[in-house]
Order: structure tokens, then sequence, then C-alpha cells
């Protein structure tokens, strides 16, 4: 083995010894600017960015569930329309609201399936914003610093009973965390 092989195994080494892995890397906090191209679903967009388009899901926030519901309660399988009515809107709100503006997003804990996005247009948290409108509910599906907000401007849409509130005013609190789109 010459010195030059050496040389380059005792870099790899050190390198794998004294800095972070790169697994821990591609964990952290990443940061991304670009446009918000289209709401996929309640809690899903495309955002154009330089190195092409991502699809980002905001962190905090589910589309709600419905009640479960005996075939005969008509009230309570209007509701779960209502709710699926409710999902279209909050894309159409998105579109009218955010789509063509530039947006810092930051995702936590991008290596993993379950990263989330905080999105940000002027400074205005998108996911705080669609909780506040009663379109989404809040849902601690990872951290997020974003959180305490989402839960209070939840707390504001249940008061005020806006969008799913509304809707869901005589049945329990919906399970937040089933939705996976």
């Amino acid at each position: 083995m010459n010195v030059s092989n050496l040389i380059t195994i005792a870099s790899a080494l050190s390198a794998l010894l004294f800095l972070p892995s790169a697994a821990h890397a591609r964990n952290e906090p990443r940061d991304l600017t670009g446009t918000i191209k289209a709401a996929q679903s309640p809690k899903a967009m495309l955002l154009g960015t330089s190195y092409g388009e991502v699809r980002v899901k905001l962190a905090s926030i589910v589309a709600a569930v419905g009640p479960q519901c005996h075939p005969r309660d008509l009230k309570c399988l209007k509701a779960n329309s209502d709710l699926l009515d409710l999902d279209g809107k909050t894309v159409d709100a998105i579109g009218r609201q955010w789509v063509g503006k530039q947006s810092k997003v930051t995702i936590y804990q991008p290596a993993s399936p379950h990263a989330q996005s905080v999105v940000t247009v002027g400074g205005q948290d998108v996911a705080v914003e669609l909780a506040r409108n009663g379109y989404v509910t809040f849902c601690a599906n990872g951290y997020a610093p974003n959180q305490a907000a989402v839960m209070l401007a939840e707390k504001e849409a249940r008061v005020a009973k806006r969008g799913v509130w509304a809707i869901l005013a005589e049945y329990q609190t919906p399970n937040h965390c089933v939705d996976s789109r």
C-alpha cells in the first residue's frame, strides 16, 4: 500500500470519527425558498424551487376526521359529507390565498418519511391560518415550532365555530392524527 492510499484512508477515518454523521446532518432542519405551485390536499402543497418541484407536508395540522356513523344516522353522514366538501374548500382557499406566492419553507426531519414543514408566506404561517379559519385541526405528528400557535388558532376557530367546528359542533373532537394525506 502506498503513502497516498494511507493518507486517503486516514482522512476518511478521521472524517467518520470526528464529524457528525451524514444521517445526522440529513436530519437537521432544512430551509428552502420557492413559489407555491399547488395545493395537493389540506395539508400538502407543491413548491417550485431552484432544485425542482418539492412536495411538502404542513406541520402540526391534519384534515378533520368525522365521527363513526350508523348507516341510518343521516345527520352524522351529512357531517362526514360536509367534511369532505371542506377538504375541497381548503384546497381552493390555499389556491386563492397562497398559490403563486414566494414562500419560505423549513423542513423538520427531512430524512424521515414523516418530514413536516413550516411554510410561511410574507411572515404568515400557512398552517396557523388554515387552523384559524377552521379548515384543519391540530396534530402533534412530530416536532415543529409552530405547534403552540396552531393550537391557539384552532381554539379561536372552535370558539367561533368556523369550518370543522361548525360541522362537528355536536360531536366529539375528531381523532386528530389519523389522516395521512
